[in-house]
């Protein structure tokens, strides 16, 4: 065959592949929801979605929004610790079980499961815009959990606010503070604020702690309820650190808690993500869709975690950015995650430990 009667033989192909309608923008669009279909046909028939999560005060307003978008469905979910659950995933994956759906947990603990070969990669359709994403496609992360330093705003007169983290270290805290087990991260959170170009300072970070747990004595509890409980009912009047999810929570309940503006402080990624084997795959996508798409995020964001979103237009419509800036937040940066090493860890949780061992 000639060059030339090549050339027209494609022509023709082409020519006749847009006559019969393939390929134009209408068919597209038609094959795009047709695909759309499918994946609601198939999660008919599955029926249920089962999903695996840390930290939502309340699953209701999501489950119910989810529901009315999806009545075939039924959601079952299960509230954890994230190594309960990353446990239990790794466990399942060994002996060929498979029970979550979709999962949302720290970015910490995507990073171990990606690590472990227990997720899929998927192609996240509503998340363009979205800030602090990873740059693969096996996780998204659609909210940031925030610790910051939190006083009871009753107890502490205006003058006493720390407006910086050496504030906290003033003789003034002598047995009004109060430290929480759970903080183990602390040493390495400060030491990357601190950081000396990309070194992290860990000298000026455990020299501090050990500075404001000498001068605050501060009484130890474990998790972050009970220590912000309290720091509420005044057995303290400054709590060193606490989850701003928690602390949201109880401003909201009337609590008299607030945030210690005291400058940059950290936040954490929390990611979404589908597991590589799952009994409802089909299922598991709309929630997934249905999660990050305006809609689900806001009322996720606003209503079920209290934590402020990654996607900026989301981010400007929800409340809780709102409330967290009336408590008294003033700027904070997602940790990066390649800091998050076992090495890191280690080094920050020990130190965490000994040094409030030590003040007992």
């Amino acid at each position: 065959m000639t060059k030339a009667a090549h050339l027209l033989q494609i022509t023709i192909v082409a020519i006749s592949f847009v006559l019969a309608g393939y390929g134009s923008p209408q068919n597209a669009g038609a094959a795009s929801a047709s695909a759309g279909q499918q994946v609601i046909d198939a999660a008919k028939k599955e029926g249920k979605v089962v999903w695996w999560t840390i930290s939502i005060h309340d699953p209701a307003p999501i489950i119910k929004a989810f529901k009315t978008k999806h009545p075939f469905l039924e959601v079952e979910l299960w509230d954890s610790r994230g190594p309960e659950l990353v446990n239990k995933i790794t466990q399942e994956q060994k002996v060929g079980r498979f029970t979550p759906d979709l999962l949302v947990l720290s970015e910490g603990d995507a990073v171990d499961l990606r690590a472990a070969g227990a997720l899929q990669e998927y192609s996240w359709p509503n998340v363009k815009g979205w800030i602090n994403q990873p740059s693969h496609n096996f996780w998204r992360t659609p909210v940031v959990a925030i610790m910051a330093p939190v006083y009871n705003s009753k107890l502490v007169p205006s003058n006493k606010i720390p407006k910086t983290w050496d504030d906290m270290k003033d003789p003034y805290w002598k047995g009004n503070t109060i430290a929480s087990t759970s903080g183990s991260e602390n040493p390495l959170y400060n030491a990357y604020i601190w950081k000396k170009g990309s070194t992290l300072n860990w000298e000026k970070s455990e020299t501090y702690w050990q500075d404001v747990v000498k001068n605050g004595q501060p009484l130890v509890g474990r998790g972050f309820t009970a220590p912000l409980g309290m720091l509420v009912a005044g057995e303290g009047k400054l709590m060193l650190t606490s989850a701003l999810i928690s602390t949201l929570d109880l401003a909201r309940k009337g609590a008299p808690v607030k945030v210690a503006p005291v400058g940059k402080v950290i936040a954490s990624n929390w990611a979404i993500m589908l597991p590589k084997s799952s009994p409802h795959p089909n299922a598991a996508k709309l929630l997934a869709d249905y999660l990050t798409s305006p809609e689900g995020l806001l009322i996720y964001s606003d209503q079920c975690t209290s934590a402020p979103s990654n996607s900026p237009a989301v981010l400007a419509r929800s409340t809780v950015s709102k409330e967290l800036k009336q408590l008294g937040l003033v700027d904070y940066e997602v940790f990066p995650v390649s800091l998050l090493t076992e090495e890191n860890l280690k080094k920050s949780t020990d130190f965490w430990a000994k040094l409030l061992a030590a003040k007992k």
